[in-house]
């Protein structure tokens, strides 16, 4: 072993030097073919771990046959086979997957493995090789240490290394770009007693040919040496060992050293495959030298007609080598027919990707793909796509079946598009879809679930029913009814002459899923007499999905008649206006919009975003009556304010008839009425493209008459730049205005201070005018504006520029930074980076939206307020309360003024409730209304039971005088208060002072609360949850006493209802049989009709097992149309099923527990 380690000493003595690493090479995976540029270092240091999982079993088995491991007990080999086994499948997975492996999956497979207690060589090897390009969330000195620490860490448990192992961690040198020793690295195997292989010594080649060009001549010459080296150790070189040298000599453009190089493997019995000398061919190309091309294309047995397509033979070759081809090694390709919309060239590479076996992902269709689709002839590209994916046979066993990839392909299709991007190409979608109809081309349903709730989401539910032509339904399952059963049964309880209310509407319901609304509509007409409000509404949905105005109008006026007070849910209104609308039916719209108002239906900020939906859908039709006058109903109804969004589709109507002088006049009466001026950017824009100075002029005059001429100016500044008129938008910003412009914008809400500093830094630089500058980073720290790096380095350069010393430290630059625009708007990188996190927003992906924020604040940028608003709600949504005030902390720090906003606020108490922090949620409560926002009434409800709960009387009287005077605002009750200042008080053991407290409110002159209002439910909920038994006994007498000496029967419905809902039967009959009870029956006979006292009636039955009863409850109701909660039907159910009878409805499917739950939560949330 010394003696084969001399001659290599020999060679490496003079390689200690520290050197730069050559460009990062495109391949990678075998010898020879390293991930990336490797650098140097004279130091012992060790190594990281990269390769193919794929090979990580063969190592391993390689290393237990050489038996350099001691004898072990079986039970001992078995755990590590388990642990090996265990670990390989989880990061294999991973790779499978991301092509990539989570530093924090690493670790807990590392930590597992470690606490085996007796880790072996194959699980060292494992870990090792995952070490370097597995692992790209790290940095690359940081996987070295990760793989030293593994390295390190088995050693002292007893792992033995071989070769393999050392040569595991030349490959994450290689791969990290390590800096490292190799005659100190030898002189390690040396130590251990393990003798280098081929592959030691191909991968100690690849470092010297991966050296930079201090000293490269020398490299070279020792990567040369290391072949004689091999030769007296009987290692004969193999072909990648001649590849390596060939690959570095193309690099360096060295024709001469590669001809004699392949000269010497000619005369050898090796031999180089074409793929090879592909290799070589692009490692000529992307150093610079592609006149020595043709001389290796000379070489290649393929006939000519093959080398145009080099890129897709390359990758042909690594694939059948082994290798990962990833997707994104197709973007260079897609890229330039992106450039010049060339949609049948990017349509050929994805066919060339799929004869590959390489499967687009959703980044290729978003990003290269899907921005050349703007026209007729690319609905036929996609069509081609599509077809493609359909009939390929290793994405469709049996074409023409459904397949996902068509599916994904759609739904990704679909979901890479904006709201109005798909709005205003509905036509050609509806065209696309029935192309693929005509084609035959199905879709699996679960995949067309997730369509359906993207249209719905952009606000074209019209489009539904066309992709639902294209669903391959799934088998039915025996045991659930079809609609034809259904509707036999329908039949024969009708002959009967039996109730079909319940069946009716559970057909009603299933054909509308199945989008049939022509078989709905003749079921409503068979059956008129039948139909209960549930099943209009559901038909109302289904016509207005399918355009379909004059039925659904006519529907609405049934379902009326049926039921006058009866409401439907906001979206079902809302379609119906958007219906109506669109087809002419405006005054009916119109009174759509005034029974919103006169029910008082619920209006969220999604209504009015579909308000805008409508309004914008008809301007881009052209319908300008349509728009001026649902714009006007809405906002005259108050059913939203008159925002700019809402507000812009008036401005759109003309902009999309080229109609400018329209345009503008509409934009400017929007500010006459509501001091809005939508879309005036883009009317300036509009202005300045067709050269209209005149109008130019008019909309200046008018917006510096009535907004200032800074705001003018810098309207006009960003309408220069967005047309590309630079030298226009830089005469605008002198100096001068841009100063005075930092000055008045210094108290703006939402104003990036530090970016328009950075504009002023810019100017100083190009006039030297230091002083100023200086005077800058005074004023920034006057503001407290904490500056981002590029400012700081800026300020650095005019300083230093100028010979001054620079009064802070300057950040290092670790990356290379972009070159100035010539505006001060967001960097590319900044743009992109926040456009993600808003993407990742709006599909409610928190991790990939927080892991955006964590990238950007690294790179030390900040987004907009609204982005981090976004992303803050987003997060108390999905309660991460911690990771939102990590946002929010920093959103303070970087911009001027940030707040949260009214959902926001309210979100965040709510978590804070949940995690017990009720004096952070009550200060959170008091900002919000210092900032005089509106918190939801589900946060201050949660927040007033919270503290009722803990008996804190005096944070709920805090609360109460809080919100005095925004009790209709919040859609507070009084009754949330009375409720829980009694819980509060019967906690804190005062039960007579809430017993007397609520007897004086119930039974004096001065009544704030009508006794019919008055409802208890809650507390008494809560005193029998908490068995506070002494509380319920002085309860009881209470709601008697009130009963018998006053006639205020409600707390004692309220207590009997509770008693029931709680199992307590016994108490609540015993309640039943008080004179109190009685009487309000004998007086009140309709109450068994609502809800409460009818769950609770049917709770009593089934417990004594009273099916009689149970029918005449039943019945009785049935014949009334009262629709029951299915917590009443489960229970009716299973009591008829014991009885061995038949259930006359579809058993509701969950637990008695889960409707309990259900119904519970209903209640408090409307408390």
């Amino acid at each position: 072993m010394a003696a084969l380690l001399r001659p290599a000493r020999w060679f490496l003595r003079a390689a200690a030097a520290p050197y730069l690493p050559l460009s990062l090479r495109l391949f990678a995976g075998g010898p020879g073919r390293p991930h990336a540029a490797l650098c140097l270092r004279a130091a012992g240091a060790w190594p990281v771990a990269g390769g193919l999982l794929s090979q990580a079993r063969l190592h391993s088995i390689a290393a237990e046959k050489k038996n350099y491991l001691q004898e072990e007990p079986t039970s001992s080999h078995r755990r590590n086979a388990n642990q090996f086994d265990w670990a390989l499948m989880r990061l294999d997975n991973s790779v499978r997957r991301t092509g990539r492996i989570p530093k924090t999956l690493l670790q807990k497979v590392f930590d597992n493995t470690c606490h085996s207690g007796s880790p072996g060589g194959n699980q060292a090897l494992l870990l090792l090789r995952s070490c370097g390009s597995l692992l790209p969330e790290l940095k690359l000195s940081e996987r070295t240490e990760f793989a030293h620490k593994i390295w390190d860490e088995l050693q002292k448990l007893g792992t033995v290394y071989d070769v393999s192992h050392y040569n595991a961690l030349l490959k994450v040198y290689l791969q990290n770009e390590h800096k490292f020793s190799p005659t100190d690295f030898l002189a390690k195997m040396e130590k251990a007693n393990i003798q280098p292989n081929r592959v030691t010594y191909q991968r100690l080649i690849a470092a010297y040919c991966n050296m930079g060009d201090i000293e490269g001549a020398r490299d070279m010459e020792n990567a040369e040496n290391i072949l004689t080296v091999m030769k007296e150790a009987g290692i004969e070189p193999g072909p990648d060992t001649y590849l390596a040298l060939l690959n570095a000599y193309a690099e360096k453009g060295d024709i001469d050293h590669v001809k004699q190089t392949l000269e010497k493997v000619e005369k050898s019995d090796l031999y180089l495959m074409d793929r090879d000398l592909l290799q070589i061919i692009l490692s000529f190309s992307k150093a610079g030298y592609p006149q020595y091309v043709p001389e290796i294309l000379e070489k290649i047995t393929y006939e000519r007609r093959y080398i145009p397509d080099l890129a897709k033979v390359l990758m042909k070759a690594l694939k059948e080598e082994g290798f990962p081809i990833r997707t994104h090694y197709f973007w260079p390709l897609l890229v330039g027919h992106q450039k010049e919309k060339n949609v049948q060239g990017i349509v050929e590479v994805l066919k060339g990707m799929h004869e590959i076996g390489v499967t687009p992902d959703q980044e290729t269709y978003i990003n290269y793909v899907f921005p050349c689709f703007d026209s007729i002839k690319s609905v036929r590209a996609v069509l081609q796509i599509t077809e493609l994916l359909y009939k390929d046979g290793r994405y469709c066993q049996e074409p023409p079946g459904p397949t996902e990839a068509v599916g994904y392909f759609l739904y990704n299709l679909i979901d890479s598009m904006s709201d109005s991007e798909v709005q205003a190409k509905e036509e050609r979608l509806r065209q696309y879809f029935h192309q693929l109809k005509e084609m035959n081309v199905k879709i699996p349903e679960n995949i067309y679930r997730g369509i359906r709730n993207l249209l719905d989401s952009y606000h074209v539910p019209e489009l539904i029913k066309d992709v639902n032509m294209l669903v391959e339904r799934e088998k039915t399952d025996s045991r659930k009814p079809s609609s034809s059963d259904l509707e036999s049964k329908l039949e024969k309880l009708k002959a009967e002459n039996q109730p079909i209310g319940d069946i009716l509407k559970q057909l009603i319901l299933m054909l509308c899923s199945e989008e049939n609304m022509e078989k709905a509509l003749e079921l409503k007409a068979k059956y008129e007499s039948d139909m209960v409000v549930g099943g209009y509404a559901a038909l109302i949905n289904l016509c207005c999905r399918h355009d379909n105005a004059e039925d659904a109008l006519n529907l609405k006026q049934e379902f009326d008649r049926l039921d006058s007070s009866a409401v439907l849910d906001t979206g079902k209104y809302v379609r119906l206006v958007k219906v109506l609308g669109k087809h002419g039916k405006l005054q009916d719209a119109i009174n759509i919009l005034k029974e919103m108002k006169e029910k008082d239906v619920l209006i969220k900020d999604a209504t009015v975003l579909s308000f805008f939906h409508i309004l914008n859908g008809a301007a881009l039709r052209g319908e300008t009556e349509t728009v001026k006058q649902l714009h006007e109903a809405i906002v005259t109804l108050g059913l939203a304010k008159p925002s700019t969004t809402l507000s812009s589709p008036l401005v759109t109507l003309y902009l999309e008839k080229d109609d400018l002088p329209a345009a503008l006049e509409s934009t400017i009466d929007c500010y006459k009425k509501y001091k809005i001026l939508p879309r005036i950017h883009d009317v300036l824009c509009k202005l300045i493209e067709k050269g209209e100075t005149e109008l130019i002029q008019k909309a200046m005059d008018f917006v510096s008459q009535e907004q200032g001429e800074m705001t003018m100016l810098y309207d006009l500044f960003f309408a220069f730049l967005q047309t590309g008129n630079y030298k226009e938008a830089k005469k605008i910003i002198e100096v001068e205005t841009l100063e005075k412009l930092v000055e008045l914008t210094q108290k703006l809400f939402e104003c990036d201070r530090d970016q328009l500093y950075y504009s002023l830094l810019k100017l100083y630089k190009v006039n030297g005018d230091w002083q100023r500058a200086d005077a800058v980073w005074n004023k920034m720290q006057e503001e407290n504006i904490i500056p981002r790096e590029k400012t700081l380095r800026l300020l650095a350069e005019i300083l230093r520029n100028n010979n001054q010393e620079v009064p802070f430290d300057v950040p290092e630059l670790w990356y290379e930074e972009e070159k100035d625009s010539p505006t001060s708007l967001p960097s590319p990188v900044e743009a992109n980076l926040q456009k993600e996190l808003l993407n990742a927003c709006r599909r409610r992906r928190n991790k990939d939206a927080f892991n955006i924020f964590l990238t950007a604040k690294k790179q030390n940028i900040v987004f907009d307020n609204e982005a981090y608003a976004r992303l803050i709600n987003l997060l108390l949504m999905k309660d991460n309360s911690t990771q939102a005030m990590q946002v929010k902390d920093f959103a303070e720090t970087h911009i001027k003024g940030f707040t949260l906003n009214d959902a926001a606020n309210s979100l965040l108490i709510i978590t804070q409730v949940r995690r017990d922090y009720l004096k952070d949620a009550l200060t959170t409560l008091k900002t919000a209304l210092d900032l005089d926002q509106i918190p939801s009434r589900l946060a201050v409800t949660r927040l007033i039971q919270a503290c009722a709960l803990k008996g804190d009387t005096e944070s709920i009287h805090d609360i109460q005088k809080l919100v005095n005077g925004l009790e209709d605002s919040i859609g507070l009750s009084r009754m949330v208060f009375i409720n829980n200042i009694a819980l509060a008080q019967i906690k804190n053991n005062n039960i007579d002072v809430a017993i007397e407290s609520i007897e004086n409110m119930l039974t004096s002159e001065n009544q704030t609360v009508d006794p019919q209002y008055f409802g208890l439910a809650y507390l008494f909920r809560k005193v029998i949850e908490g068995q506070l038994e002494p509380a319920l006994e002085k309860i009881s007498i209470m709601v008697e006493r009130l009963a018998n000496q006053f006639a205020v029967y409600k707390p004692v419905t309220d207590l009997f209802l509770q008693l029931v809902d709680s199992g307590k039967v016994d108490d609540a009959r015993a309640l039943l049989q008080a004179p109190a009870m009685k009487s309000l029956l004998e007086l009140i006979p309709e109450l068994i009709d609502k809800e409460e006292a009818y769950t609770c009636l049917m709770k009593s039955y089934v417990l004594d097992n009273d099916v009689a009863s149970a029918k005449a409850l039943y019945e009785s109701l049935t014949a009334k149309n009262v629709k029951f909660n299915d917590l009443f039907l489960k229970r009716y159910a299973v009591l008829l099923k014991n009885a061995g009878e038949s259930v006359p409805f579809t058993e509701p499917p969950e637990s008695f527990e889960f409707y309990a739950k259900q119904l519970k939560e209903s209640k408090e949330t409307h408390l």
